[in-house]
């Protein structure tokens, strides 16, 4: 299986944010859309990652307010990303090597998706039917 099939799966669409954007706007994009972590994006290039943990350390420990503080500061830029074309052993390798929860799927400096470990253990298991298991073993126990 390739990095395209799971995009195919699972769509293309991606939230992203701007390296101007605040780390407060930055924040509500994440609880507004249940996000872990976004791309940051500038002239349609791909030029960081921002996780909800970096928008807390600078809530917590940054210098100045999450308002006033842009993403560009928080930003990681040095990343781990994958193509289309790679194969789902080497995506989870990269996941399970470098602890990365989200991985950006480029063509070139383009963002072409995204990929969660979430999108990769799906890919690999290749089915579903634990999941009704599980669901009703929780939807009965806390009911």
């Amino acid at each position: 299986m390739k990095v395209r099939d799971i995009l195919d799966e699972k769509g293309r669409q991606v939230v992203t944010t701007a390296p101007d954007q605040s780390i407060r706007e930055a924040a509500r994009m994440f609880v507004h859309h249940g996000l872990g972590a976004m791309p940051v994006v500038e002239d349609g290039e791909l030029r960081g990652m921002i996780s909800e943990r970096d928008a807390l350390r600078v809530a917590m420990h940054g210098s100045g307010s999450w308002e006033s503080t842009r993403v560009a500061a928080a930003m990681a830029e040095e990343l781990f990303v994958v193509t289309e074309d790679d194969d789902l052993d080497y995506l989870m390798d990269v996941i399970t090597v470098n602890r990365i929860r989200h991985l950006p799927v480029v063509d070139g400096n383009e963002l072409r998706g995204l990929v969660s470990i979430g999108d990769a253990l799906k890919a690999a298991r290749g089915d579903q039917s634990g999941d009704r298991t599980f669901r009703r073993y929780f939807r009965g126990r806390f009911s």
